[in-house]
């Protein structure tokens, strides 16, 4: 069996680079059942809590380090920021792990419950990011993610990181029963994937979507110079449809200016509707005046309707931090003076969630990252949504891995809330998504495309993570926080 004492220091690293590349890309996501395996080895050894913190840290730079380097190609500074930060969940996962092992809990046990747990707070808050969640590694292996009706994205990872400490107490030498449990753990969950997509149901209502992906250069996009441009290629684009469709949809900002005011480029958009004889969703911008007559900006989606214009807008709710706002501005206002992102920047969160309907559909505009969110998610879901669209912009991230691992965690939403999704996004990767998480079209990314095909409406009841959300990360708080302050009797 492994020897485990030596090079421990060497160890979290190896962890990181294996548990980067289960997503995409390469997104060899059977790695993530074995990633961790070497992190874990490490922490067994460690002899006080700070020494397993410092691997778990370790662990974190070179995860985050080598699974975020697209970041640098926005901000450096963002990018040199960010990784350190993030790294300290996997630091802390460290500690919290080490402590709850002193309670005699195993370690698959151990080191599922703590990571679920820190999965979920990393998630929450203005500051919130859920990038990297383990269980987004099997996000395009549909048979392995069907257990996410029940328990959400961050069930997957409890499952993964479950699997992992069985194969370390197996390394560790402690019988080849860890073996054969962790392999039944795997098998079985499978057997039920494979079960559920054999027995797959959809509703009999569906709806037939262009998806309209622009490909326009980020430089390009935010030049008051080329605002025709962006219109007519839209235009030009949406016109090339050769076949009736339902709703028409344009990604992100894809009128990248304040829409509604400017008459001019409205009726642009209100004519190309006309003549489609099809409603039209579109990204833009967007302005209110507060009452201290500082303008409020949005990050929007509208949508046109034949003949009658625009009839509904939604405003974003869940900004990216740093990307599109600078978080504590309430408390500090000269923070909204620094420029950030393209466009407007500094943008104001909007106040409601908004579902749009077209003929039978029901469905948010999720913009950018929203989709990221499950807990958002699943509250449009129980607000009546029969539909799930995403329009975002990750031109921004360059032709590398971050379009992938954004479209990833999109296809999660379909699995955990049973809903079709039509991701449209101006560089790709424009998709549609059954409600079992299978993709069903999908465009290349940073090329001009037109994406045409049906998609079920969402019909029958909620799913066990609909109606009850986050109930296992909740669970695992809990235990997480009762087993660190009960009297520890020592360690198995």
């Amino acid at each position: 069996m492994v020897g485990y004492t030596s090079h421990v220091w060497l160890r979290p690293v190896a962890s990181g680079l294996l548990l980067a590349l289960a997503f995409p890309q390469p997104g060899w996501g059977l790695l993530s059942f074995i990633a961790l395996i070497p992190l874990l080895l490490s922490l067994e050894v460690a002899g006080t809590w700070k020494e397993a913190f410092r691997w778990g840290y370790l662990f974190g730079f070179a995860f985050f380090g080598v699974l975020l380097f697209w970041v640098a190609n926005v901000v450096w500074l963002g990018y040199f920021l960010l990784v350190p930060f993030l790294s300290l969940y996997p630091g802390a996962f460290g500690a919290f792990f080490w402590g709850v092992r002193r309670t005699g809990l195993p370690i698959w046990a151990s080191a599922a419950v703590v990571w679920t747990a820190l999965e979920l707070i990393r998630a929450l808050g203005f500051m919130g990011f859920s990038w990297g969640s383990v269980g987004y590694a099997l996000g395009f292996y549909p048979s392995l993610v069907q257990l996410a009706s029940i328990t959400g994205v961050r069930g997957l990872s409890f499952w993964v990181v479950a699997v992992n400490g069985l194969l370390t107490e197996w390394a560790m030498g402690r019988g080849t029963s860890r073996l054969r449990a962790a392999f039944a753990l795997v098998l079985l969950p499978w057997l039920y994937g494979l079960w559920v997509l054999a027995n797959a149901e959809e509703g009999q209502e569906r709806i037939k979507l262009a998806l309209v992906q622009g490909n326009v250069d980020q430089d390009v996009k935010w030049d008051p110079k080329f605002l025709n441009f962006s219109f007519s290629k839209y235009e030009a684009l949406t016109g090339s449809l050769k076949e009736r469709v339902d709703l028409v949809i344009w990604p992100e900002t894809a009128a990248p200016t304040f829409l509604l005011k400017r008459a001019r480029y409205r009726r642009w958009v209100e004519r190309v509707t006309a003549e489609l004889r099809t409603p039209l969703l579109t990204g833009a911008n967007d302005y209110e005046w507060e009452h201290g007559g500082e303008p409020e900006v949005f990050n929007s989606a509208v949508l046109f309707l034949p003949h009658e214009g625009p009839v509904l807008k939604y405003d974003k709710v869940h900004l990216v931090p740093f990307g599109e706002r600078m978080p504590l501005v309430e408390i500090f206002p000269f923070l909204k003076d620094i420029k950030i992102g393209g466009g407007p920047g500094n943008f104001t969160p909007g106040r409601r969630r908004v579902l749009f309907e077209v003929g039978k559909a029901r469905f948010p505009a999720l913009i950018c990252f929203e989709a990221a969110f499950a807990r958002d998610v699943r509250r449009f879901v129980r607000d009546g949504a029969n539909l799930l669209v995403n329009i975002t912009n990750d031109a921004w991230f360059g032709p590398y891995s971050a379009p992938y691992q954004h479209a990833q965690m999109a296809v999660l939403r379909t699995v955990e809330n049973r809903i079709s999704l039509a991701r449209c996004a101006n560089t790709g990767v424009s998709m549609l998504v059954d409600p079992y998480g299978r993709v069903l079209k999908a465009t290349e990314i940073f090329k001009d495309a037109v994406l045409v095909g049906e998609l079920p409406l969402k019909e029958g009841k909620e799913t066990f993570y609909t109606r009850y959300g986050e109930w296992l990360p909740w669970l695992c708080v809990a235990l997480s926080l009762g087993l660190l302050v009960r009297p520890h009797p020592g360690r198995a």
